[in-house]
Parts: structure tokens; sequence; C-alpha cells
């Protein structure tokens, strides 16, 4: 195949990619890459497609190259990024050993480097690790670093992503009034379109599970909503796996119920 033919497919894929017509995006980078492999920035593109159209098998592997990639070019920063992106999708496969080595891959990678996005990706991880644990101080601590550098670097999603687990942490301290009005603020950047893709989809499917758990249905099935109407505009056919469930739970109590069947037999 000429060099110009696969110049003008990887320029049509990088173009589905950004209007998040996944399905084509997908069909264009795999083409791309059977005839010339892609580079590390375009296997993340493919990673982010594949997940979105469905075939996430197809995503970890294009991420795990993208990790390699990255790795041989010298960019750490973006290798650990790709490593901890893969530890949450091994997390909720789940495959918890193999996502525990890839959090580990992406401390390796960091230790010693100067203060990136990835430092504050992974100050995430931790927040969530210690609220599993129940050390709610640590958990703290942690959302405040990923304020602070999502705010000094700059970068909007890490920013949001910080405040969304610091009203997380809240409701678990039993300040719930307080971290519900957090989530409010980080549900509402999320609806407004300010965040990447995958940002948003983590607040809408944290959200909506916080909510859940506290038995706010009438919230959980606002966001709900907002969630499906967002899916709707990003081309998307809905969250995979566990968010599809939370959204059939919260259908099923209005009694929409082939919807809700339609949500779980999806996940």
């Amino acid at each position: 195949v000429a060099a110009g033919s696969i110049a003008q497919t990887l320029e049509l894929a990088r173009a589905a990619h950004g209007r998040h017509a996944w399905r084509e995006a997908f069909d264009l980078l795999v083409a791309a890459d059977r005839e010339r492999g892609l580079g590390a920035p375009d296997l993340v593109r493919l990673g982010d497609a594949a997940y979105w159209a469905g075939h996430l098998d197809a995503s970890l592997g294009a991420m795990e190259r993208a990790y390699a990639a990255f790795r041989a070019l010298g960019d750490d920063c973006s290798a650990a990024l790709v490593a901890l992106s893969l530890r949450l999708d091994y997390t909720t496969k789940p495959a918890l050993a193999t996502a525990t080595g890839w959090l580990r891959r992406a401390e390796r990678v960091l230790e010693g480097q100067p203060e990136c996005l990835a430092h504050g990706y992974l100050a995430g991880v931790y927040a969530v690790q210690a609220i599993a644990r129940g050390d709610l101080d640590s958990a703290l601590a942690e959302t405040e670093r990923m304020i602070e550098l999502g705010s000094r670097l700059p970068d909007r999603d890490l920013h949001v992503l910080g405040l969304q687990r610091q009203g997380q942490v809240l409701v678990a301290r039993g300040a719930v009034a307080q971290g519900l009005e957090l989530l409010d603020e980080v549900v509402v950047a999320a609806m407004s379109g300010e965040l990447g893709i995958n940002a948003t989809a983590v607040i809408y499917c944290s959200a909506i599970a916080t909510c859940r758990d506290l038995g706010d249905y009438g919230r959980a099935r606002e966001w709900s909503e907002a969630a499906k109407r967002w899916c709707e505009r990003e081309a998307s056919t809905g969250f995979p796996g566990l968010c599809r469930i939370y959204h059939g739970e919260i259908v099923r109590r209005r009694g929409s119920w082939q919807q809700a069947e339609q949500a779980v037999r999806l996940a």
C-alpha cells in the first residue's frame, strides 16, 4: 500500500477519533496498523476507539503496545499514564494481579521523574485504595494532591477528578451534604463538555454509584439521565461494564423494565 494511502487513512482515522465516531475510527486504525504499525499516540487512539466501540480485548492489546512504544521513545510520563489506564481496565475486568502489575510499572517508571500529570493520576489510585482501607485522612491528602497538580500543570480533567474523589471522601467521612455538593459541581462540569470522554465517564459512573449507595435515587436518576444524553451526544451507546449495571439499577427503580433489562444484558 502506498505511503500516501496510509497517511490518508491515518488522517481520516484521527478525524473520526476526534469527533468520537468510534467504530469508524477503530476500523480505520486497524487497517492502518495492519499495513504499517502505528506509533504510540495512534495506538492510544486505537485503544480508545476499541474501548468505546466495545472491543475491550483489542483495547487492552493496543494500550499494552502503546506503553512499550512510549517507553522506547523515552516518554516516561506518557508510558505511566498508559500503565495507569491499563491498571484501571484490568481492575474492572477483573484481573487483579495483572492490574497490580501495571500499577507497579507506573510507579517504577515515575521513580525520580519530575512531577507530571501521571503523578496526579497515580495520586487518584492511592486515594481510592485509602478509601477502601478506611484511611480517609490519607485519601483526602491524595485528592488535594490531584487538585493541586491539576491546577498547576494544568489539566482540567485531573483537577475535576480530584474534586470528584474529594466528594467521595467527604461522603465516606459522614459529611454527606458537603460531599454531594462537590459531586453536583463535577457532574455539571461533565455535562457541559469541559472534560475528556474518559474523565466524563468516570465522573458519571462514580457519582451515580455514590448516590445508589446512599439511597439518593432522585439524584441518581437525574445524573443517570444526564449520562444517557451525554452518550447520545458523544456517539456512544453507553458505558461499559459496571456503569451499565448502575444505570440498569436506576431505571429499574422507576419502572422502566425493558430499558433496565437491555442495560444489564449489554453489561
